[in-house]
């Protein structure tokens, strides 16, 4: 969908500068777009391995990711350890679901027509 650009006209006929359009007219009705987006990406860059693997050599910026696999050993592993630090390593990315899920359902709500 468009955002439709009477609103934006409007605002400017009443005098409403850049940023009071871009804060109060723009911003409120994409922000279920955003949060989507923000959680995809913040998904996505969270559970990256393979470029920090790569690029990243010091132990102290190592990602979960890596750090949770220095837990699997060649021949023994505590898969305890390892789902334990997977279950806490999860924690980020529901608590920002949960800040954001309202916004979600409002944008999914919107989408298919319901109320």
């Amino acid at each position: 969908r468009v955002l439709p650009s009477e609103l934006d006209e409007a605002a400017r006929m009443d005098g409403a500068g850049e940023a009071r359009i871009l804060f109060q007219i723009i911003l409120p009705m994409v922000k279920p777009a955003v949060s989507i987006v923000a959680i995809f990406t913040a998904i996505a860059v969270w559970n990256d391995f393979f470029f920090p693997l790569i690029f990243i050599f010091d132990d102290r910026y190592k990602t979960v990711p890596l750090a949770i696999s220095v837990f699997v050993g060649q021949f023994r592993t505590d898969w305890g350890l390892v789902f334990a630090s997977l279950a806490i390593s999860m924690a980020p990315i529901l608590i920002m679901y949960c800040l954001l899920a309202r916004q979600i359902r409002e944008g999914v709500g919107a989408g298919g027509g319901m109320k």
